[in-house]
């Protein structure tokens, strides 16, 4: 066998395995056959430069098509192509200059490759990588990072599972936490094929961490391996890239769906919500401002934490992300973690008060007038709906809890912005959801306030409230209803 690959006697095995077209491929899976030769240091760089150089993404997937081809040749087969070879090498090399080029290789090589990936975690190369990320060379360090970065996205929690058990967390956060002084950048030399800039393991380092921490035992480790406090400190630094700052964010993010590090991340881990706040702006990027969405939406989730969020003024900034004006998708993702987060800061008085003060609903109404994404008209008319109760506290897609009266000046303000017809009229949406949450938006708003009941009634609101009463098989949506009819009839009574 050379490598990953394996040895069978008179071709028989090889009946119906593909011969590779490409010479240079079929060069490299002898240069790598373990224990690999010189030559397979530019064998790496040829096969890296077949990614790098392709002149566009579909040309950089056909070439990684190639690196994960069976090939045979006469009585020896290659299962895998390259891939198991060089999770042979990043496991057994040593040479500096072949590590370089091989980690190069291997990282592109599995990029959004599910095959490839796959190879590669057969081969067993999570320890290999971890255990790079301690090697000398910075260039190695960044690749193999980059390497575990794209294991996480795309292999499966069981891939997850052996990167942390190997100390993934903990190496990714040493990177994270060193710095490239310019006495370090030139300990490190030139290596005249592959360039390396100042930062740029820590920003592989976070793309790693954020990767990892979508599992929920990374999540768990995150804060006891100090990666938290790192990611905090990374992004505060002055040289900070726009990727760092996005795989950054991210990583809070996933960090925060556990309770725990919510609780962390508010009161212990300093400047982490002050960073958030922060991210959630330009010049940050769009896709930095929506994590950072997310994650001030994940810490709000912690009822004892809203006040604490809601003190570093967040609220302007997420209004601006909802007047956020451009197509696409990431402008719908913005849009739905701003309105996300918004709708867990509406439930104390002190984010009520803010969303008053900074004209909150007036700007919810222009969005929910112009986007067609359920998702956002969800949690636009979940805002409305628990800033305008009072004395309650509520979640979406539940039974409304109300007290006899509502939180007027928000009452008014919605009222000026013209929002129940709106809200009105996605009673007629065919999603349960959307209408259960219209329905309760219209119960809040409404609640002993005349202005906005007589809208209502204006609106139609009573008729579609009562069809749904009548005709959705869902509690929540009847239950909504009653508490709608409730609050118009009682209010214009």
């Amino acid at each position: 066998a050379r490598g990953g690959g394996e040895s069978r006697v008179g071709g028989v095995e090889g009946v119906g395995l593909g011969r590779m077209s490409d010479p240079q491929v079929k060069k490299a899976l002898k240069d790598l056959a373990l224990p690999p030769k010189p030559s397979a240091t530019k064998a790496c760089i040829v096969l890296a430069d077949k990614v790098r150089k392709a002149a566009n993404a579909k040309m950089k997937d056909e070439a990684r098509q190639t690196f994960g081809e069976d090939y045979a040749e006469k009585a020896e087969v290659w299962k895998g192509g390259v891939i198991p070879l060089l999770a042979g090498v990043l496991a057994a090399g040593k040479d500096k200059a072949m590590l370089e080029a091989a980690t190069l290789a291997f990282s592109l090589g599995i990029q959004g490759h599910q095959k490839n990936t796959e190879l590669a975690a057969a081969a067993g190369v999570e320890k290999a990588l971890v255990e790079l990320c301690k090697d000398k060379s910075l260039l190695v360090q960044a690749q193999a990072a980059a390497a575990i970065r794209e294991m996480c996205v795309v292999g499966d929690d069981a891939v997850r599972a052996k990167i942390l058990a190997a100390g993934g967390m903990k190496n990714l956060t040493a990177i994270a936490k060193a710095v490239d002084t310019p006495d370090v950048i030139l300990k490190q030399g030139i290596n005249k094929l592959i360039a390396y800039k100042a930062g740029q393991r820590q920003e592989d380092a976070a793309a790693g961490l954020h990767a990892l921490c979508v599992s929920d035992a990374a999540r768990a480790a995150a804060k006891d391996a100090g990666a938290l406090k790192q990611l905090v400190d990374l992004a505060n630094r002055e040289e900070a890239s726009a990727r760092t700052l996005e795989e950054v964010a991210g990583a809070l993010l996933e960090a925060s769906r556990a309770p725990g590090n919510r609780q962390y991340l508010c009161r212990e881990a300093e400047g982490a919500v002050a960073l958030l706040v922060r991210l959630l702006s330009e010049p940050a990027t769009l896709v930095a401002r929506t994590r950072a969405a997310g994650a001030v939406e994940e810490l709000c989730r912690e009822e004892a934490l809203r006040d604490v969020v809601t003190r570093h003024a967040p609220v302007e900034k997420l209004l601006a992300l909802c007047d956020l004006r451009a197509p696409g998708p990431d402008a719908t993702a913005a849009h739905k973690s701003a309105a996300g987060a918004l709708l867990q800061i509406a439930n104390e008085l002190l984010g009520k008060q803010v969303l008053v003060r900074r004209s909150a609903p007036a700007h919810i109404v222009a969005l929910f007038k112009e986007t067609k994404d359920g998702a956002v008209q969800e949690n636009l008319m979940a805002t409305l709906a628990l800033g305008a109760a009072w004395g309650t506290r509520n979640t979406t897609r539940t039974i409304m809890n109300l007290s006899h009266t509502g939180y007027v000046p928000l009452q008014d303000a919605a009222c000026d912005a013209d929002a129940v017809p709106a809200i009105t009229a996605l009673c007629a949406s065919e999603d349960t959801h959307l209408q259960s949450q219209a329905l309760a938006a219209l119960a809040a708003l409404c609640r002993a306030h005349q202005g906005n009941a007589e809208a209502a009634t204006r609106a139609h609101a009573c008729k579609a409230a009562s069809a749904l009463l009548n005709t959705s098989p869902s509690h929540e949506v009847q239950a909504n209803a009653l508490q709608a009819l409730f609050s118009i009839v009682g209010s214009c009574a």
